[in-house]
């Protein structure tokens, strides 16, 4: 008989998240979902909701927190 072998799919560590929070239904294993928010006076440029999906990516646009007034719209 045969061996069989499982792993849990995980999607790389999430990068840094300055200005802002992040939270993880489930790290970043696969099914996971990240929503990022920002801290007062700074504004989401990109995806505020991310999925690790089965291929072992991150689903969506890494986002970043800026300064309110600090680029052009």
């Amino acid at each position: 008989m045969k061996e069989r072998y499982c792993y849990v799919k995980e999607c790389p560590p999430l990068p840094n998240h300055e200005n802002g929070d992040v939270v993880t239904s489930h790290e970043n294993m696969y099914g996971s979902v990240a929503t990022f928010t920002c801290h007062a006076d700074f504004l989401l440029v990109g995806d505020a909701i991310i999925a690790c999906l089965a291929n072992e990516t991150w689903k969506g646009t890494f986002p970043a927190c800026r300064k309110k007034g600090s680029f052009s719209s």
